[in-house]
């Protein structure tokens, strides 16, 4: 994470961890099943930032590493409730979220489910699971509202760049909008280091796009171990059956990537 001259609006580790410590720490849930795919590449994060996150927010997290294709995985499950988890937090693709799902649905698990937009299906892939994605917690990348000015004005410069995949637009505007907020303003010669120390001593925060409420302001660290890290937001909706994600709000991630002695 630490890059010269590199920075990221958004923390990517909020998905992983921030958000499910965060929400754990808002509603006093102490007991977290974490399911992912097993394989070193989700499971290390998980194990190496895990303990801090959660421990920053009262809780612990248990990892459950499932193979990838596992289509029946109440096995899986029914040994994670008998923890007796707070809440489950779900990290893979959208069969294997799908497949967790339907066990804990098969189960009648109660907990509160919380996975990553990425995890998230369409309608085909809702109307194979009982009860679809109601209620779902999901950790959301971005807000696309139909009303508001800010979408309009995406939906334009994507109709206007002849976009063929128009549903991953919203990175690259974000971080395009989000750079030229940055240097709004600028002035001298412009150059790879002139830019980095522009980024790097931004004066005040700036809206981040697509994210309402949520702003992001290089160099202040709000991520101790992160310090190219520029925001400590993230948002936060709820799923409806067919998987769509309404009632999205922020949620600061900020207190629980703190470290001993900041």
């Amino acid at each position: 994470m630490v890059l010269p001259n590199t920075y990221v609006m958004g923390n990517p580790l909020n998905g992983l961890i921030g958000v499910p410590a965060a929400y754990a720490k808002q509603n006093g849930y102490k007991k977290i099943a974490v399911l992912t795919v097993d394989s070193p590449v989700a499971v290390e994060p998980l194990t190496k930032l895990g303990p801090l996150a959660f421990g920053n927010a009262g809780a612990q997290a248990d990892v459950v590493a499932i193979p990838l294709g596992t289509a029946d995985m109440t096995p899986q499950i029914q040994a994670a409730l008998e923890n007796k988890p707070d809440m489950f937090h779900l990290l893979g693709d959208v069969s294997f979220c799908a497949a967790a799902i339907k066990a804990m649905r098969t189960l009648n698990a109660t907990q509160p489910v919380m996975t990553v937009n990425q995890c998230v299906g369409d309608s085909e892939i809702a109307s194979q699971i009982p009860g679809g994605y109601q209620d779902l917690l999901v950790v959301a990348n971005s807000v696309v509202d139909p009303v508001s000015k800010e979408t309009k004005l995406f939906e334009a410069v994507v109709d206007g760049s002849g976009a063929k995949m128009p549903d991953t637009a919203a990175a690259p505007y974000m971080a395009i909008l989000g750079l030229r907020s940055a240097l709004d303003g600028m002035a001298g010669e412009i150059t790879r280091a002139t830019v980095a120390a522009r980024l790097g001593s931004m004066a005040e925060p700036e809206p981040l796009p697509l994210t309402p409420a949520s702003t992001f302001q290089c160099g202040t660290k709000p991520i101790s171990f992160g310090p190219n890290i520029c925001s400590g937001n993230a948002l936060l909706g709820k799923a409806e059956e067919d998987g769509s994600v309404v009632d999205v709000k922020t949620i600061d991630t900020t207190a629980v990537f703190a470290t001993p002695g900041r």
